[in-house]
This record gives C-alpha cells, structure tokens and sequence, in this order.
C-alpha cells in the first residue's frame, strides 16, 4: 500500500519507498478498452499533421484491395492508448496506466522511449484493448531532470477479436525536480 499519493488534474500518482515499486515488477494491468474506435477522421488528420503521404491511408479502394478494409497511420495507436483528454464528470487515466499505479518516491512522469511491432495495420472501426506490464525499474539515478528512476513497461493492444494488434516496450523516467 503506498505510504501517500500525489493528486494531479488526472492521476493520483502513488508516492512510496523503493521497495514498494520494486514489489510490483511484473504486475500487469487488467485490459484497458480504448474510449472510442480507431476513426477515419483521427486518422487523416494525424497522418495530415505528420505530411504522411503514404497511400493506403489516403485512398479508399487501395487501402481495400491491399489489405481487404480501410487501414490508418501507426501512428495512430499513440493517439487511442492515451485515451481522451477530458470526459465530463471524470479524471481520465493519461499515458502509462502501469507506471502511474507504481508507488515510488518520485512525484513526474516523463515518457523517454518507446518501440513498437504491427502484427498487422489498424483497421478504421477496430475496438482496441491494451494490458502493460511493468518489466524493470532502474536503481536510482541522478538525471538533469532530478533524481528518479527509469521504468520499463510492455504493452500490448488487441482488437476486439481478441487478435494481437502491436506490442511494444515503453521506457519512463518517474522523477523529482531538483
């Protein structure tokens, strides 16, 4: 049980020892169910900001006749794991579900790497869940954001099929400002 939390807009990010954060490596998250589906619209114009001018995602029929549905950016999974940014009457749960949840004594969470592997494209109306498991958490190091710890999580996301879309590590810095 963490020894005290910090509450923020979003998350009470649990402040505690060392040793309660070391406690949950390999504590995975129950499946999280994205807010909405994968869009059309999200997908245009995340591709549009990105000038990606790949042409599966821009046409219609290509898109069909390579991959048998309309398919969209990558980059797109970003968008639907972190979930929507605001909901009324409700503190949604921002980027890493796992690293949130870790008591430590370090108050900031900072994404510092990432990677990902596409089992197969993400097709427009797909209903996707992801589970993160929490993989390794560094010894304390001094950073020139502040001291803290680097903790490593994977994630995978699933279709509403249960079929495993991407998986991925994520590499996050929990720290304290000095």
């Amino acid at each position: 049980m963490a020894t005290g939390a910090l509450q923020t807009d979003y998350v009470a990010m649990p402040i505690g020892t060392e040793e309660e954060g070391r406690a949950m490596i390999g504590y995975t998250t129950d499946p999280v169910l994205a807010d909405v589906p994968i869009d059309l619209g999200v997908s245009l114009a995340l591709s549009a900001v990105l000038e990606d001018p790949n042409p599966v995602y821009w046409d219609a029929e290509l898109s069909e006749s390579i991959w048998g549905a309309r398919v969209v950016a990558a980059a797109v999974l970003k968008a639907f794991f972190c979930g929507l940014p605001w909901c009324p009457g409700e503190k949604p749960m921002l980027g890493s579900v796992a690293a949130n949840a870790l008591s430590l004594p370090a108050n900031t969470l900072i994404n510092v790497g990432a990677e990902e592997t596409y089992h197969r494209p993400l097709r427009v109306g797909d209903w996707l869940t992801f589970t993160e498991q929490i993989v390794s958490i560094s010894e304390k190091k001094r950073t020139a954001l502040g001291r803290g710890f680097f903790i490593t999580t994977h994630i995978e996301w699933r279709d509403q099929d249960g079929e495993l879309v991407a998986e991925g590590n994520n590499v996050l810095l929990r720290y304290t400002a000095e």
